[in-house]
């Protein structure tokens, strides 16, 4: 279906975050731009920042609170409870009529942002691994 080998451009991650804020699903945006919905998705999942409120995390926010009543964010067992909009849908918080009423972790998609983190990691690629031959065995 999609394009293989094909890089997304900033163009595209800014279609993305529109589409996004329109609360597009991703298969939606994926359509558009002839690519994969796993592509779309892992795009949007690999760059969305987190952003955390002002109050620490409330235990309810676990997703195992009901059984062990005691569940924090530094538990062993912490679950975030997740938002079926958010992760399954659109990817992201983005405009979501919803935010200042929700509880949930809150993530948001910045097509600048996922271009830096492209370019960035693009580059350490090229550089490779900066090891002399007694170090590499």
């Amino acid at each position: 279906m999609g394009l293989k080998g094909k890089h997304l451009s900033l163009e595209d991650r800014k279609i993305i975050e529109q589409n996004i804020c329109k609360r597009l699903r991703k298969f939606e945006t994926a359509k558009e731009l002839n690519k994969c919905q796993s592509t779309i998705g892992k795009e949007i999942k690999n760059n969305r920042k987190r952003r955390y409120s002002k109050t620490n995390e409330s235990p309810w926010m676990c997703k195992h609170f009901n059984e062990c009543k005691v569940c924090v964010s530094k538990c062993k067992d912490f679950e975030e409870v997740p938002c079926l909009q958010r992760d399954r849908f659109v990817g992201a918080c983005n405009n979501c009529e919803n935010i200042s009423k929700c509880k949930k972790a809150k993530y948001f998609y910045y097509a600048n942002v996922a271009q830096k983190n492209y370019e960035y990691s693009l580059r350490d690629y090229r550089q490779g691994v900066n090891l002399n031959t007694t170090e590499l065995f």
